[in-house]
């Protein structure tokens, strides 16, 4: 790079996608068909980007011209053509927002890698989205999400970018939002018959990047290929285990979290000794926990980061419940697990012939030194070994 700053190359940026910006008639008879109805000004955004993340296919396309890599294609080719790579759709967005009297920039960022805030070069950049200014606050748009409710992935918090205006700016960063943002929230209720025998009810609600993922594993699949993959998943712990029902929100209605319901039999759920049944051991596994693998933390030590790309959090509720003829004999005990990176709650209480769980598994880090590897490995390894503790019932 020859640019001396990051305003300079903010304004390099400008002046090569400004000339492609502009609307024909085309587009602005669309962007008007698109805001007819429209009740607010934030519904008249989420119209053009919606239109944008849904409507224009993402592809990869041949890098064309000495400027190929950078350069977007004129908005009105892109929305012939209804395909383009992240930067004709970032300028689509960004072109349509502008017709319709918004304040819109392309933003170049890099949600893979950290980008050297001493080299001013664009060729730190590998991907580009929209900024909107609103009253000198920036809103963000990634408009090849095509499955995310929000208009920027969770992934893309805390990156460097570079918004792009006549003036030039200076390198930021997007706002970094609570482990919360990348939710899920499970409910699992157990009914185990005089049989030994369970009927297990798991129904899963998702946000963020979590939500994302649910969404495009619900479109890739048919409804009969997703029952078998489920099926599959606890016929290796439950060899007899059964799927009875799966239930799925539309994963193309991006106006509420997607969910999933799952109802399943297991014949011979509690192991019988003596007047003793117990029950755990695999009891975890139907506690869904999703953006997070154990195997992060197999190494013995690590010499890099462990780069765990999103911060989450896990919320799962179970609840048991129990013939009348049997009465707690032995429940886990507690957990609460605290590191700077993880945190981990597990509680337990007794209700009439219930046993009620609450788990909260939260990743507050992306990335993991390899300083602090070692606190949350054995962290991590207590917490599986809780996950396959026994409860014990026993006959009155």
């Amino acid at each position: 790079s020859t640019a001396s700053s990051w305003r300079k190359v903010s304004s390099w940026y400008y002046r090569i996608c400004h000339p492609k910006l502009v609307a024909d008639s085309t587009i602005r008879s669309l962007v008007e068909e698109l805001l007819k109805g429209a009740t607010s000004r934030k519904d008249s955004i989420t119209r053009l980007y919606r239109f944008v993340q849904r409507k224009i296919r993402y592809v990869e396309t041949r890098l064309i011209g000495k400027k190929g890599g950078y350069e977007p294609a004129p908005i009105n080719f892109t929305l012939k053509n209804r395909y383009g790579v992240c930067r004709d759709k970032a300028a689509l967005l960004a072109g349509m927002l502008q017709t319709a009297g918004f304040d819109a920039y392309m933003v170049l960022t890099n949600p893979v890698f950290r980008v050297e805030k001493d080299i001013p070069a664009p060729s730190q950049f590998n991907h580009a989205i929209v900024a909107l200014d609103e009253n000198g606050e920036f809103t963000f748009f990634d408009p090849t999400a095509e499955w995310s409710v929000e208009y920027l992935t969770p992934v893309e918090d805390d990156q460097e970018i570079l918004v792009c205006t006549p003036e030039g700016r200076d390198l930021e960063k997007t706002p970094k939002r609570s482990p919360s943002v990348n939710l899920s929230e499970t409910e699992v209720t157990i009914k185990i018959d005089n049989d030994r025998s369970a009927k297990v009810k798991i129904a899963i609600t998702a946000r963020g990047v979590i939500d994302r993922g649910m969404r495009t594993f619900l479109k890739v699949f048919s409804e009969e290929r997703l029952k078998q993959i489920i099926t599959g998943a606890f016929k290796s712990k439950f060899p007899e285990a059964k799927v009875v029902s799966l239930l799925t929100s539309d994963p193309e209605d991006l106006t509420r979290p997607v969910t999933m319901t799952i109802v399943l039999t297991i014949p011979d759920f509690a192991t019988k000794i003596g007047k003793e049944w117990h029950i755990g051991g695999t009891i975890g596994e139907l506690r869904m926990r999703f953006g997070f693998s154990k195997s992060a933390f197999s190494l013995e030590s690590r010499r890099y980061p462990v780069n765990l790309r999103i911060i989450s959090t896990n919320r799962i509720r179970t609840i048991i419940t129990f013939p009348r003829k049997l009465r707690i004999s032995s429940l886990p005990k507690d957990l609460n697990l605290r590191t700077r990176d993880i945190e981990i709650t597990i509680n337990y209480r007794k209700k009439a012939y219930k046993i009620i769980s609450e788990e909260i598994f939260q990743i507050k880090s992306e990335r993991i030194p390899p300083e602090r590897y070692q606190e949350n490995k054995e962290l991590i390894e207590r917490y599986e070994r809780k996950r396959r503790e026994t409860i014990i019932l026993e006959e009155k």
